[in-house]
């Protein structure tokens, strides 16, 4: 099967979702992961395939999380990253996508595009 899993530069959410990732490829699915260009040596070492999320949404992690509100917010619930996951799905399809719930935006991207396809359109 393949897999794509959303996650982003949030600290427990991303190694449940490397340690899934590599559970997955272990099992001989192939998995991708889409997040920030900071975890894709980490990915790759859990034997998926990393897909970059936009840059423009990713924070700073040497500044408290409290000082950068819009930043959070674009990532949680901003169209950038819903697009570009969105782009990724229809560039290469998945059997499943996981996608970290804080990421709303994605996962509401996710499900619109499923409800196209079951559709046919």
């Amino acid at each position: 099967m393949e897999f794509l899993i959303a996650t982003w530069q949030a600290g427990g959410a991303t190694h449940v979702a490397i340690g899934l990732g590599r559970l997955l490829a272990k099992r001989g699915h192939r998995v991708r992961i889409f997040g920030p260009a900071e975890l894709a040596s980490r990915i790759v070492d859990a034997g998926c395939d990393h897909r970059a999320s936009p840059a423009a949404v990713e924070f700073d992690q040497r500044r408290r999380a409290e000082d950068q509100w819009e930043a959070l917010r674009r990532v949680w619930f901003g169209r950038e990253l819903a697009e570009a996951f969105t782009a990724e799905l229809v560039r290469e399809p998945a059997d499943a996508v996981v996608v970290d719930y804080l990421l709303r935006s994605v996962a509401g991207a996710a499900e619109a595009l499923e409800r196209l396809v079951d559709a046919g359109a």
